[in-house]
């Protein structure tokens, strides 16, 4: 009967995992915008399936430009090969329209690589806006080195404006911009209408690898990690008969890695440096999940605390099960997630992946729906770009009253 019980969990688990497999196919939900790239057919990342389009439809101004040839990727189609720069206007802004519209929630990602593409070697420095809020200020390391910045975000209206800000250190470029739709349960905050989550690390421990889609459905980037103070493990996929996710399904490929401490004193910790603000406030999301077959006599059970305090446990990780334990948000300079087993305990505690992210306020005014809805409508309808800070309607048979369209123009400059 127990054998029996066993398939049946085996079975409607394969379900689960092959209907996410399928969803992962779709990126009907996906903006993925090649900045630079030239109007034409989308284009097909070949490291991960992802069909990149011209951002001719985003944004009406800047120049489109290439990487120098020597820093191009392997994969011509790669996103990192193009930028879009803006060397005219203190602030230049791409438009999106997501399906979902306002109040769905979003993991938006801007991806830099300045590869030396106007010949003048040296990197720029610049801010990030997300509409009328600070994002992140830009500054690259190196010429060679690609950066990515990524948050998740609750609109107010049904567009979303990620604007490049001059500050007057370089002329701001961007590579590549991307949104993907998110569950509206996942990744809460306290006031999801002000407060944005802004990604600081994504771990996939135990692994030399790096993971997004196709093996992840919302297109989340698992960066790799593994220190000499952790032993790893590692489950061949061809072992996995069944797999439990929970809702905020971290991919298979990332939870048959884990690491475990490699010493005898039964704690396995994690730290990470955050700022020099002590009300720095962030929230954590730690992945488990056995991938260990245990023999009778054996049991993996611990504790969880962070920063001091236990916020978890004991628990048993079950054997090819995903749980999820989320904190937040906390305040702290520096987090220190610390895993330690119980006297009952026989095995060294694991941890398989983790995500950190710090908290945005946006609580300052947006612009709403109406005027951007009436924006949107002026642009269309006069055709409305915008060169050197100036915006420029279009020639037109007809002229409305200079009153309106003054009050137009000034309305569309604002909001950009």
């Amino acid at each position: 009967m127990m054998d029996k019980l066993k398939s049946v969990h085996y079975a409607l688990l394969a379900i689960f995992t092959l209907a996410a497999l399928i969803h992962a196919q779709d990126q009907s939900d996906f903006i993925s915008i090649d900045c630079g790239k030239a109007e034409g057919p989308d284009s097909i990342h070949l490291a991960n399936g992802i069909k990149y389009t011209s951002d001719e439809n985003f944004i009406d101004t800047g120049l489109s430009g290439s990487v120098d040839p020597k820093f191009f990727s392997k994969d011509s189609e790669d996103p990192f090969n193009t930028v879009r720069s803006f060397p005219e206007g203190n602030k230049n802004c791409y438009t999106l329209n997501p399906t979902q519209g306002k109040n769905g929630k979003y993991l938006i990602r801007a991806g830099f690589m300045y590869g030396n593409y106007d010949g003048k070697n040296k990197t720029p420095q610049f801010d990030l806006y997300l509409g009328g809020s600070l994002w992140e200020t830009i500054n690259l390391d190196h010429v060679y080195s690609p950066l990515t910045k990524e948050i998740i975000h609750v609109p107010s209206t049904d567009y979303i404006f990620v604007c490049l800000i001059n500050t007057g250190l370089g002329v701001p470029f961007i590579s590549s911009l991307e949104l993907r739709t998110l569950n509206t349960s996942l990744y809460k905050t306290e006031n999801p209408s002000t407060e944005s989550l802004s990604l600081l690390a994504r771990f996939n421990l135990g692994s030399n690898s790096e993971v997004r889609y196709m093996d992840d459905i919302y297109d989340r980037i698992w960066t790799p990690k593994i220190t000499t103070d952790w032993e790893t493990s590692r489950l061949s996929i061809s072992d996995i008969y069944g797999y439990g996710s929970l809702a905020y399904q971290p991919p298979i490929s990332v939870m048959i890695t884990a690491v475990k401490p490699n010493n005898d004193d039964g704690s396995l910790v994690f730290s990470c440096y955050l700022s020099a603000d002590p009300n720095y406030r962030y929230y954590s999301y730690k992945y488990f999940a056995e991938i260990e077959t245990l023999q009778s006599n054996q049991i993996r059970e611990f504790n969880l605390s962070e920063n001091g305090e236990q916020i978890y446990g004991p628990y048993r990780p079950e054997f090819l099960s995903t749980f999820t334990v989320p904190s937040g948000p906390l305040k702290a300079e520096t987090i220190k997630i610390e895993i330690t087993k119980t006297e009952n305990s026989t095995l060294p505690p694991i941890l398989n992946a983790v995500e950190l992210y710090s908290v945005r306020d946006f609580s300052q005014p947006l612009t709403l729906q109406n005027d951007v809805n009436a924006m949107m409508s002026i642009k269309k309808t006069y055709q409305v770009r915008k060169k050197t800070g100036k915006v420029i309607p279009a020639p037109l048979k007809i002229t409305p009253g200079k009153a309106l369209i003054a009050a137009a123009m000034r309305t569309i400059v604002l909001l950009e």
